[in-house]
Order: structure tokens, then C-alpha cells, then sequence
């Protein structure tokens, strides 16, 4: 199976950023083999990002977006349309990130389990959602939601072709008290 470790480096050559992508036999739902009953569902063989991680006095930067985006080149560079990840359900950054970067939950995974290091290595059972990213179609709620944009811009300017002109000439000089005025007076014409 494939595998990759993926590093970013500041100037000195220090590792400030990693994530993971490997080849495993996942369900649709994101969920490996031996969580399955033997017949429940058809795997196949999917790329999953794992262990993104940056270092603290380097986030923010756009480091963690560069790493999501080098293992997507390697999933399609490896022959594959889609990447899944696994993530804890109450990690909202996290979630928002990968977001962000067009990942949608599939499935959620209640009997999951995460190690701790306290006085030796265990495991605690945890909820993880699974999420997965087309490489070669954006997610279809940001086609509806352009969708909408562009009806809702056409509408617009077949029925507001005056005001839009105006909105143009609020925005290209910064007015924004006036614009939100005009917006709240076709607004209400609706």
C-alpha cells in the first residue's frame, strides 16, 4: 500500500509542520475493515489523511493548508479521486479547517479510540467523525450556494438594473453607510 510522510520546514530545516497520507481499505463511511460486520459493506482501497500537526509558534501561517494540499497531490499523483480523514467530533478547529479545504462528514464513528500518555500508553474510547474531499469536483453545497449567488445576481440586474449601478458606485467609493441603506431599500421591495 502507499504511504507518505509529508514535512514542512522553517529556514533552519527544523520541522514545524507533518501530516500523513496512506492507502487503506475504508468503507464509503470512512470506517476500516475490522469495524465492519463481514458483509456489512463494500471497502475499498482509499487514501486517508492522517496526523496533521503544526507546531504552535508556527500556526496561523498556512502551513496546515500547504500540508492538506501537497497529500491531495499525492493521492491524485497515486491514481486516486477522493482523500477521507478521521477526526475527533469535538475538534472544531480542526473540522473547520478541513472544511475549508472542501472535506464533507460522511460518517460518524462512536466507538472510536484515542491514545493517552499518562503513566504509560492507553486508550479511551472517543467519537470521530469521518470526513472525505473530491479531488476533482468541488462540494455540492458550495455549487448550490454559487448557484444561488449567480440566480440571485441575475435577478438583480433584470430587476434592479438601476440600484445595482448605484451599489457599484457605493462600493468602488467606500460608502457603506449609503450601500446598506440601498440594500435595506430593495430589500424591502421584495
Amino acid at each position: 500500500m502507499d504511504n507518505e510522510l509529508i514535512l514542512a520546514e522553517n529556514e533552519d530545516g527544523e520541522v514545524v509542520g507533518v501530516v500523513g497520507i496512506d492507502v487503506q481499505q475504508l468503507s464509503r463511511k470512512a470506517l476500516n475493515a475490522d469495524r465492519l460486520g463481514r458483509y456489512s459493506e463494500e471497502l475499498d482501497d482509499r487514501p486517508l489523511l492522517s496526523s496533521l500537526a503544526v507546531r504552535p509558534d508556527y500556526r496561523r501561517r498556512g502551513i496546515a493548508v500547504s500540508l492538506c494540499k501537497e497529500a491531495d497531490k499525492t493521492a491524485k499523483r497515486w491514481g486516486y479521486s477522493e482523500v477521507v480523514l478521521k477526526v475527533e467530533a469535538n475538534n472544531s478547529k480542526a473540522r473547520n479547517l478541513y472544511r475549508r479545504l472542501g472535506y464533507r462528514v460522511v460518517g460518524t464513528d462512536k466507538e472510536a479510540e484515542r491514545p493517552v500518555i499518562s503513566g504509560g500508553l492507553r486508550f479511551v474510547q472517543t467519537t470521530q467523525v469521518a470526513m472525505r474531499k473530491s479531488l476533482t469536483l468541488p462540494p455540492l453545497d458550495t455549487v448550490a450556494t454559487a448557484g444561488a449567488a449567480t440566480l440571485a445576481a441575475y435577478y438583480a440586474s433584470n430587476t434592479f438594473p438601476a440600484e445595482l449601478a448605484q451599489a457599484k458606485e457605493l462600493v468602488a467609493a467606500g460608502r457603506v453607510e449609503q450601500l446598506i441603506e440601498l440594500v435595506r431599500s430593495v430589500a424591502s421591495s421584495l
